[in-house]
């Protein structure tokens, strides 16, 4: 006889058993998968947006100390206001800004705000507000419109935050002959931004080194080893990041309710022969929430934290399918209703509790 026919409460304990450790395993790996990515993103925003810290994976600044030391490069004081964050876009890693940006300089001969270039995006209109040539410090104030390429770290949407960096270089000045210098007093966001999804919470202006690996042709470095084209950056960070949990609730609510229509299985008698149909219709409804929900990430091959959700919701559907069926074959062998009806209930509070439980732990685990 099978393990199911002779022993109907020591399979009972075993498919209990397996549960309660699955739970256990996926709030285990949720916690840590969800603290060690966001402990990550903050590691790479921190290199990012710190003045001195170099990034790993980029090109460490190389330049030719000799002709720097020899040199009187002209400094540029530089500051931006962004005025609007026009468009940000996920799926297309990119977002549109609409910012003030000035110079202010000593040197007659330069004129920064002629040369300025946008790296890692594309100036799409640039307009000269202002300008002052008869004055010393020298003044000009530019207004901006460029799109910015972005590859969001979307490992912990939708509980995801990222830093947005408006990167301004000159074009044709190495830093022996021009560096900027921020101007952080007057450098901000205004309070007219706002953004789909998200919030800005903190803002940072700073300078760092810009070295390429290549010389591009020129002669002047044709004959060296070490140095590299080195320019001065500016880099404007703004921080954005989910403002509440409305739009988790928003995105997962299809799913939410899937899973809440295959418990529903757990109320009805044995003997009905809907009971495996609805746990198989909710099942099938989880993978149409799952396509809603994941329809607005990038196509990529990183498992984030709505993948993670899906699955789990998938997977509960599932197993209670399968509970059902134990429940059924359990009926059909021992005629005993109310060990079933049993059976049922404390599946119910098991999964309930699992389910919700791994849902809370992956969300908090992942946000700010």
């Amino acid at each position: 006889m099978s393990l199911i026919e002779d022993k109907p409460n020591r399979i009972i304990q075993i498919w209990f058993t397996a549960i309660i450790l699955l739970f256990i395993m996926i709030i285990l790996f949720g916690i840590e998968r969800g603290l060690n990515e966001k402990s990550e993103a903050k590691r790479i925003h921190s290199e990012r947006i710190e003045s001195g810290k170099f990034e790993e994976n980029k090109t460490k600044p190389n330049w030719d100390k000799e002709l720097l030391e020899a040199s009187n490069p002209i400094e540029v004081q530089v500051g931006i206001y962004v005025e609007r964050i026009i468009e940000l876009s996920l799926p297309d890693t990119s977002w549109v800004a609409d910012f003030y940006i000035w110079f202010r300089w000593k040197d007659k001969q330069y004129l920064p705000g002629s040369s300025f270039q946008v790296i890692d995006g594309e100036i799409v209109k640039k307009e000269m507000i202002n300008q002052d040539m008869a004055s010393n410090p020298y003044y000009q104030l530019y207004r901006v419109k460029a799109k910015m390429t972005k590859f969001f770290n979307t490992s912990r949407f939708p509980r995801d935050d990222h830093l947005l960096t408006i990167n301004i270089e000159d074009s044709k000045n190495q830093i022996y002959s021009q560096q900027y210098t921020p101007d952080t007093k007057d450098s901000a966001v205004s309070s007219r931004v706002r953004l789909h999804g998200y919030e800005v919470y903190a803002s940072k202006l700073v300078q760092k080194y810009h070295s390429y690996k290549t010389h591009r042709g020129e002669v002047i470095y044709a004959d060296t080893d070490k140095a590299q084209e080195t320019f001065s950056q500016l880099i404007y960070g703004i921080w954005i990041k989910r403002p509440g949990w409305g739009n988790y609730i928003k995105m997962f609510e299809g799913l939410f309710a899937a899973v809440a229509v295959a418990m529903l299985t757990f109320f009805i008698r044995t003997t009905t022969t809907n009971r495996i149909s609805l746990g198989v219709g909710a099942f099938f409804a989880s993978v149409a929430a799952t396509y809603v929900a994941t329809r607005s990430l990038p196509n990529t091959g990183i498992l984030t934290l709505t993948d993670v959700i899906t699955g789990i919701a998938m997977l509960n559907v599932f197993l209670v399918i399968w509970h059902t069926i134990i429940a059924t074959r359990l009926y059909e062998l021992h005629q005993d209703e109310q060990m079933v009806h049993r059976f049922d209930m404390y599946g119910f509070i098991v999964f309930s509790i699992g389910f919700v439980l791994s849902n809370i732990a992956l969300a908090l685990s992942a946000s700010i």
